[in-house]
């Protein structure tokens, strides 16, 4: 009973800290229950959110490629997401909007990478499995669902529609995907 006691009392403090506070809200932003303004405006939080994100980006693109180029891809796009997210909200005249959208779109990105890794892990290192056909099509979707979730962000960030919302993300993954290619090009090779 008293290690039930220990538990139950772990789980409850758990549930109440403010970790997981964050990280169900970064969870709810998956499935757009929430807003990109339902995140404190910190930079302690966004400070860590995009450490976390570099590291996620960084561990998803080591399954394809070495690791010090790996790293080179994360911190390409590390200058292009905050670059990108800047420039649309100093478009729309809403720069005071940039920490929280920036950590939103850090967090739900940081989620997106580590949820691939297990099945880009499959494509890439058992393309001949039977699984293959299976993990890409799943890699597939959560690209799909990162995009519409980018949408679902920049469209409360900007004040926009939901599909203009999903073209500004598009335009994100295109330039992201470009910088990335013409900085660390061997990640192509």
């Amino acid at each position: 009973m008293v290690v039930i006691g220990r538990v139950s009392g772990l789980h409850q403090n758990l549930m109440g800290s403010a970790a997981w506070i964050v990280l169900r809200v970064f969870l709810e932003l998956l499935s757009g229950k929430r807003r990109p303004q339902d995140i404190p405006a910190s930079q302690p939080l966004f400070a860590l959110t995009f450490v976390f994100y570099l590291a996620a980006s960084a561990g998803l693109t080591a399954v394809a490629v070495d690791w010090p180029t790996a790293v080179k891809a994360a911190l390409a796009d590390a200058v292009v997401l905050p670059a990108f997210v800047l420039t649309v909200l100093w478009l729309r005249n809403f720069t005071a909007r940039f920490l929280q959208a920036l950590t939103a779109m850090a967090g739900v990105g940081a989620l997106f990478a580590l949820a691939a890794i297990p099945p880009f892990m499959v494509t890439v290192l058992m393309p001949e499995s039977p699984l293959a056909a299976l993990a890409s099509v799943l890699v597939l979707v959560m690209f799909i669902w990162n995009v519409l979730v980018l949408g679902h962000i920049l469209r409360h960030a900007l004040t926009i529609a939901f599909p203009a919302g999903v073209l500004v993300a598009m335009t994100y993954v295109a330039l992201s995907m470009v910088a990335t290619e013409f900085l660390v090009p061997e990640v192509l090779a």
